[in-house]
């Protein structure tokens, strides 16, 4: 998994994030965890030093959906994301912008 197709990822999960949200800002979180899941799905996570490590704990965090159900079949993630609070939706941006700026700097 190259830096480049992380940064990638990361850099439409922040584009999503941006205003306007034309399906909710549910939805445009909902958006920004599958590709923030996209774009670590096969990255090595034992190349990110102690900075970008404290990220990802928070983003794996953030994205958590254990124990939640889905009985109508709308998608975890957009569950998780009605769930966030505006801290956590801050601390969600936050994130997903340090990880991308983290993953551009070194694509190269």
């Amino acid at each position: 998994m190259s830096f480049g197709y992380a940064a990638e990822k990361f850099a439409s999960a922040r584009s999503v994030l941006m205003l306007p949200h034309p399906q909710g800002e549910d939805q445009s979180i909902a958006t920004a965890f599958s590709e923030c899941r996209k774009g670590l799905e096969r990255f090595d996570r034992t190349l990110f030093d102690d900075s970008s490590s404290i990220w990802i704990k928070q983003l794996d965090q953030l994205m958590k959906t254990e124990g939640i159900e889905d009985p109508d079949r709308e998608g975890l993630f957009l569950i998780k994301a009605r769930q966030l609070s505006i801290d956590d939706q801050l601390q969600f941006s936050t994130v997903v912008d340090e990880l991308q700026c983290w993953f551009s700097r070194r694509k190269d």
